[in-house]
């Protein structure tokens, strides 16, 4: 269960999840700090919910949920796996647009969809316009509206990644190739993606926002 903590009183107060949610994981706080989103799930991940709580009002709604026959979402979501969660970033939020984008396992591979605030899918992402599934979202660009995903490099080499540029626009650009990519940093307003291969070992190149790969 999660709770909100008054900071200035100590009051605590328990966030309405479901009653059927096995497992629930936090995301975060709306930009204006009034509301807490959270995920949740069934016990054996075959139903998952994006849902957010008014932390003035109390007042709680779901924006997204899926449903399947089978796991619609990772191991990740069982409890004690919180911090790979995060690190693959499932909901991000772009307040200023009033939408969010989400990355759905229905399908057996995880990929990027965007929707409205109020739950409305805008469109796809990324299935359809990356090579393989989404390995994780690496940086997220709330200025211009664009993710940095890192990616299966290829359908015939999914184990190889890449790194992608993906717009809500939804304009999607290869950036680095790995075939492994072990971190995307910001630096000075642009990225440094560390990644590994044959022959070099090491390597490291500086990207712009736009997605411009300058060394």
């Amino acid at each position: 269960r999660l709770w909100v903590v008054e900071r200035s009183t100590g009051e605590a107060a328990a966030v309405p999840h479901g009653p059927d949610a096995a497992f629930v994981h936090p995301v975060g706080w709306s930009d204006d700090g009034t509301r807490l989103r959270w995920i949740e799930a069934g016990q054996f991940l075959r139903w998952v919910a994006l849902r957010e709580v008014d932390v003035r009002t109390g007042e709680a709604r779901t924006l997204l949920r899926e449903d399947g026959d089978r796991r619609v979402m990772g191991i990740e979501m069982i409890h004690g796996y919180g911090t790979q969660l995060d690190h693959l970033r499932p909901a991000v939020f772009f307040d200023g647009r009033g939408q969010f984008v989400w990355a759905s396992e229905r399908s057996g591979a995880r990929h990027l969809s965007l929707y409205n605030a109020d739950g409305a899918l805008v469109r796809p992402l990324t299935d359809g316009a990356l090579p393989g599934p989404v390995q994780r979202v690496a940086h997220v660009d709330r200025v211009a509206g664009a993710l940095f995903v890192v990616a299966s490099a290829s359908a015939e080499r999914p184990w190889d990644h890449a790194l992608f540029r993906v717009g809500l626009d939804g304009d999607v650009r290869r950036l680095v190739d790995g075939p492994v990519i072990l971190d995307v940093r910001p630096d000075g307003g642009d990225l440094l993606v560390v990644h590994a291969g044959l022959p070099d070992l090491l390597q490291v190149d500086r990207v712009t926002p736009d997605g411009d790969v300058l060394a």
